[in-house]
């Protein structure tokens, strides 16, 4: 994997990675307040752990949008932290996210030999208008 793959990723999923123990709390009750005053769930605030735990398991509980699969996500983002390192979980996440046209993990949507900062940017969903933090982080 490029060494741009996980910066990008951070820079699009999970700007406090490397400084959560798995869930980031604050952005938790930040979507909890944005969902109580929509009267609706529109905000997860999941960071790439809880993709992970979400993304390993294949049960409908894990895949619904409710506040229960969030509480499980929670759990096992934790338990995911406690047992694995920040590379570790990193390098677990990119080879399962699904990058849409039925590739799943950065091998099946990039090819190694010209993965750079560009295709960086298209796998993880930074945006073009967005240089500073894509040249700051890739």
């Amino acid at each position: 994997m490029s060494p741009f793959m996980p910066k990008a990723v951070i820079a699009a999923e999970d700007n406090k990675f490397y400084t959560h123990g798995g869930v980031d709390y604050m952005g938790v009750f930040r979507a909890a307040i944005t969902n109580y005053r929509r009267g609706k769930i529109s905000q997860g605030a999941s960071t790439v752990t809880q993709q992970l735990a979400r993304n390993s398991f294949d049960s409908p509980e894990l895949h619904a949008r409710t506040y229960q699969r969030k509480l499980v996500e929670m759990f096992l983002a934790q338990r995911i932290e406690a047992n694995f390192s920040k590379n570790q979980i990193m390098e677990l996440y990119a080879n399962h996210i699904f990058l849409g046209a039925n590739a799943y993990g950065v091998e099946a949507g990039a090819d190694p030999v010209t993965e750079g900062v560009g295709v960086c940017r298209v796998v993880a969903w930074v945006p073009d208008d967005w240089p500073d933090a894509a040249v700051g982080l890739c």
